[in-house]
């Protein structure tokens, strides 16, 4: 296995990062302001093109590269290694970053809210200060019905991995099997 990076890859990775960004600063434009922390009543049609034609193929790249990439790491690496290496970089950083990202973007919310005057707080809520508001607001959800704000890629990551390891045990159980029978067979015909 050559050890050299895939720069195509690697560009085209962050070709999909880059229209994310734009994908997103654009969503200002196309929806109402109750569904955006800001928004508009007429959207421009060529926004609309744009957030379609780019939301339907950047994160199927994203997964795509994502699932490229991990058989080219579990090819590399042992299995135990690459399930720890997961771990890390997809559950822990979903599980330590939730709750900051959901803090910080209730935050830009509530002040976007108010600053646009889509929002009015309710008396005992104005009477708190705001880190408060936004903070009983960011725990608010039971679990599992827990809003995943922008990390919901990751939580899915971690389930398409999951599904991966168990399909890929399986395949590897049903080849040894098979190719047990065949040696079996193999042998039978050729004494």
């Amino acid at each position: 296995m050559n050890a050299e990076r895939i720069h195509s890859l690697d560009a085209l990775r962050a070709f999909a990062l880059l229209l994310g960004v734009i994908f997103h600063a654009v969503l200002a434009y196309l929806l109402p302001p109750g569904d955006w922390a800001v928004g508009t009543t007429e959207p421009a049609l060529l926004a609309q093109v744009f957030a379609y034609y780019s939301h339907s193929f950047r994160m199927p790249i994203f997964f795509l590269l994502a699932g490229f990439f991990a058989s080219l790491v579990l090819a590399k690496r042992p299995l135990r290694r690459f399930i720890r290496d997961r771990a890390i970089r997809i559950v822990l950083v979903f599980v330590v970053a939730l709750y900051p990202m959901k803090y910080m973007l209730n935050a830009l919310w509530l002040i976007g809210g108010m600053h646009t005057g889509r929002l009015t707080l309710s008396p005992e809520a104005a009477a708190l200060p705001l880190w408060q508001v936004v903070l009983r607001d960011s725990f608010d959800q039971p679990w599992p019905d827990i809003g995943l704000t922008h990390l919901w890629f990751l939580y899915y990551l971690a389930i398409v991995t999951a599904l991966f390891l168990i399909f890929r045990a399986l395949a590897l159980l049903w080849i040894r099997a098979d190719g047990a029978r065949y040696r079996g067979a193999h042998a039978a015909f050729h004494r």
